[in-house]
């Protein structure tokens, strides 16, 4: 008896059961819809209407995933360096810059210098061991970092060398400056034959001494043993006066290294390429003055106490 009722049961179950067709129930949706809004483009589903296969998901899986890697690879690809780092092997070496600086390196010495000076505003060098620089005068100061002291110039030829904790640098023509890296008002300037001593963040003399390096040509030590010489004799003339162009000694001289108080009126047409005589190792308020005795430059009141405009001088005017 029991499994009659069972057996009946099932078969109400089986007369109440309903197919539902997804794709109908929408058409018969859409349908209704279209009555209400028949100028409308509606989407009927055909019931044929099959999924894309599963390749199509694979293919588009495979080109996202192609997408991202090249972007990573775009992003991550290391930019190519403007910079070359050599190490000399043997003495006597010698590097040719971009413009036309050479610097002739001890065995062993490594230096890393830029390419090309492409969007840059100082030509930057580093230099490890033994060197001796001659450097093509240039608008863009020409800096080296040589252990914990910098050294910029413009236009010069000098030679460095380190002994123990011992940093030394003599200066073989025009002039440099030679300031402690991390403390630019720890400086000096070198005149040509100059030479000094940078021990423990101090400088210490800039008495000429004769250069012992190999890299010294006999001409070049002769000529700063001659130099020393020739200093002691003359004592009443200003041997530190070298020769510059007056656009240099303007921007790089006394703008750039007193910019908040030395500014050049945008009025002021010179010629940068005009030869002038001075002491760089002066104050920036002497080296002005002298050029205002040249009749090179005149100057005006700023808008501080201390600041200066330097002006075109009267006979300009």
């Amino acid at each position: 008896m029991n499994k009659f009722e069972s057996i009946l049961n099932k078969s109400t179950e089986i007369q109440n059961y309903h197919h539902l067709d997804a794709d109908e129930e929408w058409n018969a949706f859409m349908d209704l819809i279209e009555q209400k809004h028949p100028e409308e483009n509606l989407v009927k589903l055909s019931p044929n209407t099959k999924k894309p296969p599963a390749i199509y998901y694979f293919i588009n899986a495979i080109a996202a995933t192609f997408l991202i890697v090249l972007l990573f690879v775009f992003i991550l690809k290391p930019k190519e360096s403007n910079r070359i780092q050599y190490q000399a092997s043997n003495n006597g070496e010698t590097i040719h810059l971009a413009d036309g600086s050479t610097i002739t390196l001890a065995k062993n010495a490594i230096i890393n210098y830029p390419k090309n000076y492409e969007n840059q505003n100082a030509r930057f060098v580093t230099l490890q061991g033994e060197g001796t620089f001659d450097v093509t005068r240039s608008i863009l100061p020409f800096i080296v970092h040589y252990d914990s002291i910098e050294i910029r110039v413009l236009g010069t030829k000098f030679f460095l060398s380190k002994s123990n904790d011992t940093l030394i640098v003599k200066n073989l023509e025009g002039s440099v400056r030679v300031a402690a890296i991390g403390n630019p008002d720890n400086y000096t300037i070198l005149q040509t034959d100059d030479a000094l001593k940078f021990v423990k963040g101090n400088f210490i003399g800039k008495e000429v001494s004769k250069p012992t390096s190999t890299l010294l040509s006999e001409e070049e030590k002769v000529s700063v043993e001659e130099t020393h010489s020739d200093k002691n004799n003359k004592t009443s003339i200003d041997l530190n006066l070298s020769t510059y162009n007056l656009g240099d000694v303007l921007k790089e001289f006394l703008v750039k290294q007193n910019k908040k108080t030395i500014k050049i009126d945008k009025h002021f047409k010179y010629n940068p390429d005009v030869k002038v005589r001075l002491n760089l190792q002066k104050s920036a308020s002497e080296v002005i003055n002298d050029l205002k005795n040249s009749g090179l430059i005149n100057t005006e009141k700023g808008k501080c106490p201390e600041c200066i405009i330097i002006t075109a001088p009267d006979n300009q005017k």
